[in-house]
């Protein structure tokens, strides 16, 4: 789990949407996932601003 974020970093689900993820009805599956692409540019993004400063990463 990101720790900035509170999403998965493989899937990007918070830990409550994974964690209810089998008793979701197709409906609430489908509105998860409507929100993965945003999220997945908002960690990308995040990910490049904050990593710049953690060690072993690339400065800029």
């Amino acid at each position: 789990m990101d720790a900035h974020s509170g999403w998965c970093e493989g899937c990007l689900r918070t830990i409550d949407e994974i964690a209810e993820w089998s008793v979701l009805d197709d409906r609430a599956k489908r509105a998860v996932w409507k929100l993965l692409p945003q999220r997945r540019l908002q960690f990308e993004l995040s990910r490049r601003v904050l990593g710049a400063g953690e060690p072993g990463a690339e400065g800029g």
